[in-house]
């Protein structure tokens, strides 16, 4: 199974996670890590830093995080039109 999605959100001014959403084979497991981000009040760079196995469905979750600032190896091309918000989200 390799479909699936992840999105993260972040407060644009702090870089702090506000939500993670895992849809996916996998999910289960991928969740905890998102919930023990938001427990400690992450942000973003503290989910750029942990290990990351490849190849492994755990490198979405890094892709999610890195694609809050357009860093994601397989980001989509960003939708023209919408509106402005202070948060930040991107679906891998």
């Amino acid at each position: 199974q390799k479909d699936g999605v992840i999105k993260v959100i972040s407060d644009a001014a702090t870089d702090v996670l506000l939500g993670v959403h895992i849809i996916g084979a996998g999910a289960v497991e991928l969740i905890s890590s998102g919930v023990l981000g938001l427990e400690m009040a992450a942000r973003e760079e503290d989910f750029r830093f942990p290990f990351y196995p490849h190849p492994s469905g755990n490198e979405a979750l890094l892709e999610a995080v890195e694609a809050l600032r357009a860093q994601a190896i397989h980001l989509a091309p960003a939708k023209q039109g919408k509106k402005e918000d202070h948060t930040k989200g991107v679906t891998i």
